[in-house]
């Protein structure tokens, strides 16, 4: 099923079940290979827009281990992510909704300090994610259905993998 962006609210175990989110348990879905795909933003520490699209950059912190390695992936690539912001329902029940594909424009270490690569000295890592644009403009837009930014996502993921050169090959897997 359709992930949609906007007001439909959804439980972590329904996202989890769809495929929109596929860590039952971390918030940032992802690896430090990969990238990460998805986010699940409690924003606890924030307070509650009164429109949805007020949110257009936030801080996300996480430690190397826990998130970090993923983001740092997506940061380097400029690699897009989707959010899913915890919100309260009108009928008052509480979940996430699909608010739209970010990118991370900026990283931090503990003490505050830019950083363009990882440190392992850094316990606590803060990423700025820029809400993308609702235009069709650019390559990672928010008008994009969540299928073709999957798609898009593998490509670039595929693409990394593939050998150099030699063609051919029958069938069987390859790693």
């Amino acid at each position: 099923r359709p992930v949609l962006e906007g007001d439909n609210i959804y439980s972590r175990h329904t996202l989890f079940l769809w495929g929109a989110h596929k860590s039952e348990i971390s918030p940032v879905n992802g690896t430090a290979l990969l990238g990460c795909d998805s986010l699940m933003f409690t924003g606890e520490e924030a307070e509650e827009p009164k429109h949805r699209d007020e949110i257009e950059i936030f801080k996300y912190q996480c430690s190397q281990r826990n998130g970090g390695g993923a983001l740092y992936r997506n940061y380097t690539d400029q690699l897009p992510l989707r959010v899913f912001r915890k919100t309260k329902g009108e009928n008052g029940v509480s979940g996430f909704r699909y608010d739209g594909l970010y990118t991370v424009i900026a990283m931090f270490d503990d003490s505050g300090k830019p950083r363009s690569e990882l440190s392992t000295k850094s316990k606590l890592l803060s990423f700025l994610l820029k809400r993308n644009p609702a235009s069709g403009r650019t390559r990672y837009s928010n008008r994009m259905m969540l299928n073709e930014v999957w798609d898009v996502i593998q490509e670039s993921k595929d693409n990394s993998r593939r050998p150099r050169g030699g063609g051919g090959g029958g069938g069987g897997r390859s790693n």
